[in-house]
């Protein structure tokens, strides 16, 4: 994935989440939905039975059952163990990944970076013609002088100007173009 592609890629946490296994980041690596987080926990249970006190196992299912009312998605922290987190955590998760994504260079190269073998269009340098550009500010040099139509006359030959220089670029543009096909 391009850099570039990424802001537009990544709309929720499962997107995040996928680019994290593809890329071999750790930071969401494993998220879990409610299900999946219900059904590894299902599977663990025996685990936790044998190497617990009955009580903290209790102690344990309910802080997970409190986290399944407040939270979508669980991550498994190395640190905290598990951890709820929901959509409100994307800005958090996005930021955290791009970065790592940054500093690890996991990036595809951008298209303008590609090369394709063939030398860029450089436009024959011509020399440099003085732009005419309406310059008439010094006639007002109090603007309490200037009247509401002097204003738009004004504002009307700087359209105009600025309409005749692109058509004039336009006229040469095309002219190089035929000059290099024909």
């Amino acid at each position: 994935m391009k850099r570039s592609e990424f802001p537009e890629n990544m709309r929720s946490l499962w997107d995040l989440s996928s680019f994290c296994t593809e890329n071999d980041c750790d930071i969401l690596y494993s998220l879990y939905d409610s299900g999946s987080f219900s059904d590894y926990i299902d599977e663990e249970l025996e685990d936790y039975a044998r190497s617990e006190h009955w009580r903290d196992v209790m102690t344990r299912l309910n802080e997970y059952d409190d986290m399944l009312d407040r939270y979508e998605y669980f991550v498994d922290d190395n640190y905290d163990g598990w951890i709820g987190i929901d959509e409100s955590d994307f800005d958090h998760y996005y930021r955290d990944i791009l970065e790592w994504a940054d500093e690890h260079d996991v990036w595809d190269p951008e298209d303008d970076e590609e090369d394709d073998g063939n030398p860029p269009f450089e436009r024959p340098s011509e020399p440099e013609e003085e732009e005419e550009l309406f310059d008439d500010w010094d006639d007002f040099s109090d603007p309490d002088d200037c009247s509401f139509d002097d204003l738009c006359v004004s504002g009307s030959e700087c359209v105009s100007a600025v309409r005749n220089r692109a058509e004039r670029e336009a006229a040469e543009a095309d002219n190089m173009i035929n000059e290099l096909w024909f």
